[in-house]
């Protein structure tokens, strides 16, 4: 007599049993996206400032942020042209990382110029969208990219993009909180 929850495999040329297999049963799971999502999410204390709520999200073990890159770097260098605040906001993201461990994953709006004038950094990824970011779906596919046990900061003041944050199970974090962490790391150096 079979024993209960176990099926018995055969050899398909000879139909013949080779093993006792133990059926487990489990649920289904749903392939709604928001039952399917399940993104480690970031745990910040309430009533911080600026800077401190920026402070917590970087220094978050396995953060990924992700940046709206040419809302931040507009935003912290609007008197340099577009190439050259694109390759200070990637150098400030590399200082960055290097400071608290987060990963910074830089999203731009549309190549300007010459490819080959996209900033380089070997701490930074730098990608390009091919329409402005806030209409575009990068940010949603880059974040699927990234495993569920990396917690995901999205960087931006895009209306847009700041409600995907919640969407994706991201926490939004506004180009101005980033810049003003920026400013704060450099007042203590």
């Amino acid at each position: 007599e079979p024993l209960p929850n176990v099926a018995s495999a055969a050899d398909p040329s000879t139909d013949e049993p080779i093993a006792d297999v133990p059926v487990v049963a489990a649920p289904i799971p749903d392939a709604t996206p928001a039952m399917a999502s399940s993104r480690r999410l970031l745990s910040i204390p309430t009533g911080l400032d600026d800077v401190s709520f920026a402070r917590q999200v970087v220094e978050s073990p396995d953060v990924i942020l992700l940046i709206d890159g040419d809302g931040a770097a507009g935003l912290g260098w609007p008197h340099l042209d577009v190439a050259t605040r694109r390759g200070a906001l990637v150098d400030y993201l590399g200082t960055l990382t290097a400071e608290t461990g987060a990963a910074a994953d830089v999203v731009f709006a549309r190549p300007v110029g010459d490819e080959d004038a996209l900033p380089v950094s070997r701490a930074v990824r730098v990608r390009i969208a091919d329409a402005s970011v806030a209409d575009s779906p990068i940010f949603a596919s880059i974040v699927d990219g990234y495993p569920q046990e990396w917690p995901i900061a999205i960087v931006t003041n895009e209306p847009t993009l700041l409600a995907q944050a919640s969407k994706l199970e991201a926490t939004a974090l506004s180009n101005d909180q980033l810049l003003d962490l920026f400013l704060d790391l450099n007042s203590e150096g």
